[in-house]
């Protein structure tokens, strides 16, 4: 492979058209720093040398060094967007095309003592996913995130309100820094090709500044690929009509749309398997529900991640027998099998004809047991949702609810989820102490309904 000085001494641009008073420092990772110089010079049009294109290079201010990268900010270098852990593992590990869409931000805000860093976005008709890091030089962070996990506080895409309601998932970098990725549900029955970000930000950790930072998606591409499909299917459940209005299929995520009359009662909603073309789960990643203002049409949408490249969706249909009341309360134990913590191996659990667990591995970590486990319907392996809870008996007594963990112990608990966590697997977390004599075992899984002959299929035209 040609050095990136060579590279650049080939490819047709204008350094004498750099302003370098656009030029910021940005600190990466060694792991960034190679996929953000293999990207530079991938993205890097070539043409026959001349002498004259040689010497102008010299001047042209791009260093890449062992910990940092120096970027002029052409449209070239603005393309390389810092895939950092949390994006690699909640979305590219999910779906391999995330790469080819995610788009760099690269600008920072400082106030009061406080940064805020949006590295990337990346949007489709469904989603918003925004990558920032928070850094509070005034005092810790680590006890304290409840509002880095609140921006945006306020959200405009092309000069409208868009609600800032949203799940997120982050990691603690040091005492005073916290990397975010804010997962935004939006609807759209057609994304603008060009979406400029508005975000305003006006008080943080007791402190009212400015960190307002504008910039511009391009949705072009995206948008040349997604599907559409409005629905006109009714499934009636304990009386209640469950009207499927739409399906949006982008190259990235999946969305289904339903409304019902609001019953004010434990079923108001339906949840939905999706499996694609390959027989493959296409997985979970939350939704959103409302009711109008009189309280009588509840509104709710479901948001799957798409498996590479899919094209077709066989959805079936499952609600919850219990509504709202805890399943446990209803459904039996099944026998446990004895684990042998000192030797582990995977265990299947059979739930029912539908259902079955997979226990995929088990971690002792000082007192805590992990367990990574995933669900099959028939015989496609679910990775997200609950079709079933697991139980854990430690020396012949089931293990405390983590409810009832003294305020030590949830802490840990909440540690070893998030360093634990995996986009491959679920994951229990429970205090077994010094115990040696380990049980797992699980529950009939009598408190679903799987509603097979409503199920349907959906193809990408």
């Amino acid at each position: 492979m040609k050095d990136i000085y060579e590279l650049l001494n080939e490819a047709n641009i204008d350094v004498t058209e750099i302003d370098i008073n656009k030029i910021e420092e940005m600190e990466v990772s060694e792991l960034e720093r190679k996929r953000g110089k293999k990207k530079l010079m991938a993205s890097i049009k070539t043409k026959k040398r001349t002498s004259k294109k040689i010497a102008m290079v010299a001047s042209l201010v791009i260093i890449i060094g062992m910990s940092s990268i120096v970027i002029a900010k052409p449209a070239w270098a603005m393309d390389i967007p810092i895939i950092g852990d949390l994006i690699q593992n909640n979305l590219i590990n999910n779906n391999s095309k995330y790469k080819d869409y995610i788009q760099a931000v690269g600008q920072t805000k400082s106030d009061q003592g406080i940064d805020i860093t949006f590295e990337s976005a990346v949007a489709d008709n469904n989603v918003l996913n925004l990558s920032f890091v928070v850094k509070n030089n005034n005092e810790s962070i680590k006890d304290n995130l409840t509002d880095a996990l609140l921006i945006p506080t306020s959200l405009k895409v092309n000069g409208k309100s868009v609600s800032t309601g949203a799940g997120a998932s982050w990691e603690v970098i040091d005492e005073n820094t916290v990397r975010i990725l804010k997962s935004i549900k939006w609807d759209y029955d057609k994304l603008p090709n060009k979406l400029n970000i508005d975000i305003e930000i006006a008080e943080l950790f007791g402190k009212t500044g400015n960190w307002d930072v504008s910039f511009a998606l391009n949705a072009t591409e995206i948008n040349k690929d997604t599907y559409v499909e409005k629905l006109d299917k009714v499934i009636n459940v304990k009386g209640v009509d469950f009207n499927l209005t739409k399906l949006v299929i982008t190259p990235l995520t999946t969305k289904l749309e339903c409304f019902s009359k609001y019953t004010g009662g434990d079923l108001d909603q339906l949840e939905f398997i999706i499996i694609d073309g390959d027989g493959k789960d296409v997985k979970w990643n939350g939704g959103k529900s409302s009711s109008d203002m009189e309280g009588e049409r509840f509104e709710a949408s479901t948001n799957y991640i798409n498996n590479p490249n899919t094209k077709t969706l066989n959805i079936i249909p499952w609600y919850e027998k219990y509504g709202k009341i805890l399943p446990n309360d209803y459904e039996k134990k099944l026998p446990p099998t004895k684990i042998n913590i000192e030797n582990l191996s995977p265990i299947n659990l059979n739930v029912n004809e539908d259902i079955s667990i997979d226990i995929n591995d088990f971690i002792v970590d000082g007192e805590f047991l992990i367990v990574k486990h995933s669900y099959k319907y028939l015989d496609t392996v679910i990775v997200r949702g609950r079709f079933s809870n697991i139980y854990i008996n430690a020396d012949g007594e089931e293990v405390l609810n983590e409810r009832n963990y003294n305020e030590a112990d949830k802490k840990k608990l909440s540690e070893l989820y998030r360093k634990y966590q995996s986009s491959n697997n679920n994951i229990d977390v429970v205090k077994i102490g010094n115990s040696k004599n380990i049980e797992i075992g699980c529950y009939d899984g009598t408190s679903k309904v799987y509603l097979k002959d409503e199920a349907f299929t959906v193809t990408k035209k």
